[in-house]
């Protein structure tokens, strides 16, 4: 997440940006076969020089980062005791709201994944990893619903709402958050806000269920 960072024991470590590409794509997209990982990182090159290529690379790898790679046979996969932040946000978005420390970095961590690189394997990773960003805020922001700690689920579902700011789902549960805190005046502002975005830039108006939600205001 944001700038590329490679640790060993709490120590930066430099790597050049060929060696920097393999370790990324192995470290998004897992287990990959050699072929297929080369043709993705030198897709103008032949097959026989993408294929070299990756092979100097695995090399140096090798030689200057020992352990990082799980062997180097066919297929290439990162060692099993390399963390890599991205993966703390799938957990995140996966388990229900997850760890202390992966709630953390949903929240904390910068915006862009691998900031600058326009690699074109990249812009769909980046897609993907915004969306996984997005549930995961969603999924704090349960969490602390149900912890009441009502001022942090408003900034985690913020956070998704600036992510994508039409995705009704953040905004009900900033609109929800409001509302168990008693700041009744905060939601119907909330539910204002999202409805005129919607309405003026889409067309559209919010679903029945959000409009219900914020009715009861009036009950």
């Amino acid at each position: 997440m944001g700038n590329w960072n490679l640790r060993r024991d709490g120590r930066h470590t430099g790597v050049s940006h060929r060696e920097q590409r393999v370790i990324a794509a192995l470290a998004l997209r897992g287990r990959t076969p050699r072929a297929a990982l080369a043709e993705l990182l030198w897709p103008d090159s032949t097959r026989p020089l993408a294929l070299e290529s990756l092979r100097v690379s695995v090399w140096a790898i090798t030689h200057k980062l020992p352990g990082l790679l799980a062997g180097t046979r066919d297929p290439l996969e990162l060692a099993a005791g390399v963390h890599v932040d991205v993966h703390d946000v799938e957990s995140c978005a996966a388990d229900h709201g997850g760890s202390a420390a992966q709630q953390a970095l949903v929240l904390e961590a910068p915006i862009e994944l691998l900031q600058g690189w326009y690699d074109d394997w990249v812009l769909p990773e980046r897609d993907r990893v915004d969306q996984l960003r997005i549930r995961a805020m969603e999924q704090v922001a349960e969490l602390f619903l149900r912890e009441q700690a009502y001022d942090r689920a408003i900034e985690a579902a913020s956070r998704a709402a600036a992510l994508d700011p039409f995705r009704e789902n953040a905004h009900r549960l900033i609109i929800q958050a409001h509302l168990l805190a008693g700041n009744r005046a905060s939601a119907a502002q909330s539910y204002r806000r999202f409805s005129a975005k919607v309405s003026r830039e889409l067309g559209v108006g919010p679903s029945p269920e959000l409009t219900d939600l914020i009715r009861r205001l009036g009950s």
